[in-house]
């Protein structure tokens, strides 16, 4: 009750985010990536609480999930549109999983019982790293396995979304 939070329920954020999967998501494959990621209730239960940051965005309760939630609208937006004038030219069902992924590693880079502060973690190896560490965790629980070129693009959504590829951003470079 003291701390800033959403001004909207955790509940309420992710029934609308499972509702933009199930009518926007065609690939069975990324619908069921989706679907492990978030059957865990503890982690769903920490993806409704957890910040999206200390400071800047979204830094209160619940500020990860409604940034995700409004970026994932964002995404289908923009596939519409670009379905329209450009068939063909976006995968929608990953836009639509690189929004949801993108930040999911702060789940684990922050603390946020009481206070928003970095885990030990957090400061260490920082939640684009843990977001690609998740990513593998989830692909390993799934049987079958999802091709490993998917997991490849998923991993480079949560890599690129600061602006390179953390793998990638020295070549080139003398």
């Amino acid at each position: 009750d003291y701390f800033p939070h959403s001004q909207w329920s955790g509940d309420e954020l992710f029934d609308q985010l499972e509702q933009l999967v199930d009518e926007h998501v065609e690939s069975d494959i990324v619908r069921r990536f989706i679907d492990e990621l978030f059957a865990d209730p503890e982690f769903v239960a920490c993806f409704k609480r957890a910040p999206a940051a200390k400071s800047n965005h979204h830094d209160y309760f619940g500020g990860l999930l409604e940034h995700c939630l409004s970026m994932t609208r964002i995404g289908v937006s923009l596939s519409n549109h670009y379905a329209n004038y450009y068939p063909g030219f976006l995968n929608q069902d990953l836009v639509i999983a690189g929004c949801i992924l993108h930040d999911i590693g702060k789940v684990d880079e922050l603390s946020y019982e009481r206070a928003v502060e970095y885990t030990t973690e957090g400061k260490l190896v920082g939640h684009i790293t843990q977001g690609v560490e998740m990513i593998s965790a989830v692909a390993e629980q799934m049987d079958p396995s999802p091709p490993e070129d998917l997991i490849q693009q998923l991993k480079h959504l949560v890599l690129s979304h600061h602006g390179h590829s953390i793998g990638t951003q020295n070549m080139g470079r003398s």
